[in-house]
């Protein structure tokens, strides 16, 4: 689960896209992965940005994919916000 409430770091994001931490550094070389930011030099992710990115490439998933997908997002969602309370 992610360790802040706005941002997942790249071993975080790895897990929601179930996607190696490897995979996730070439998408970022080469353009085709999810926004990210980097302060001070640590690789951050907002949970927005890789819904959105998990979304438009959702034409290459199969619909059992999407709908695992989304349910992962929803439950970091429901985690994030218990956080906040």
């Amino acid at each position: 689960m992610p360790t802040n409430t706005n941002f997942l770091t790249a071993k975080e994001a790895s897990e929601l896209l179930k996607l190696a931490v490897k995979t996730l550094a070439m998408m970022r070389s080469d353009g085709t992965g999810p926004k990210f930011l980097k302060p001070s030099g640590k690789i951050l992710y907002r949970l927005e940005d890789l819904e959105e990115w998990a979304i438009n490439k959702g034409k290459f998933l199969s619909s059992q994919q999407a709908n695992l997908l989304s349910k992962r997002f929803k439950r970091v969602r429901k985690h994030t916000y218990l956080k906040e309370k």
